[in-house]
């Protein structure tokens, strides 16, 4: 039963918030042997000085001819925030919908989304070729702008108002977001994302987040 004090949306980002200890990228380059190169490349990115486009340019060439199943056996191996099938399976008893909003590959968000019942999901999203074999080229860029417009674009086609929905994340792409949603909770957030939450967060367990919505 929906409870109209609760959110009707929540956005939960993936890279820092979903998946703490590592990002998506990171974990898949582990596996593909460019961790050095990503490294470096996730620095800049954290620091500010390149785009996540010029990123994903960089690092989607290692992925040329990798299946997208191949992909998702190695994503089964993502360490996730604790509590969240538990959050999930709360959000869903109150009619809540949930997003996964990430400026990651966006069959690492469609990943999480088949795993664990997401409504929908947006991403940095990579051509594939007839056999589903990733090809190494950009189909669709996502920067944090286009995260906050995702969302503003599921609430419009669902009738709510972003007043109505929540956002869970902790860093740089984030913040466009959480300057226009009614709910901004900054989970192990960075000192900016912290400054732009309405409220900051540490924790292990994302069931954390739960009293929080429940006082919005």
């Amino acid at each position: 039963m929906a409870n109209a004090s609760l959110p009707r949306v929540v956005c939960f980002d993936v890279d820092g918030t979903l998946v703490p200890s590592t990002t998506v990228v990171l974990h898949l380059a582990e596996w593909l042997g460019f961790t050095e190169e990503f490294e470096e490349l996730e620095r800049r990115y954290t620091e500010g000085e390149v785009s996540n486009g010029f990123v994903a340019e960089r690092a989607a060439g290692y992925f040329a001819g990798i299946s997208k199943t191949d992909a998702w056996d190695r994503l089964g191996s993502l360490p996730l925030i604790d509590g969240l099938e538990e959050t999930l399976a709360w959000l869903r008893e109150r009619s809540i919908h949930t997003l996964i909003g990430t400026v990651t590959w966006d069959f690492a968000a469609e990943f999480l989304s088949d795993r664990y019942g997401f409504d929908a999901f947006c991403g940095c999203r990579m051509d594939t070729d007839e056999k589903g074999n990733l090809t190494g080229s950009i189909a669709q860029h996502i920067e944090a702008e286009e995260k906050a417009a995702f969302v503003r674009e599921f609430c419009e086609e669902h009738g709510f108002d972003l007043s109505q929905a929540a956002a869970v994340g902790d860093s740089r792409s984030d913040l466009p977001l959480f300057k226009e949603v009614g709910l901004a909770i900054a989970l192990n957030g960075t000192p900016e994302a912290d400054a732009a939450a309405d409220v900051s967060i540490r924790t292990n367990d994302l069931r954390a987040v739960i009293p929080l919505l429940e006082r919005s």
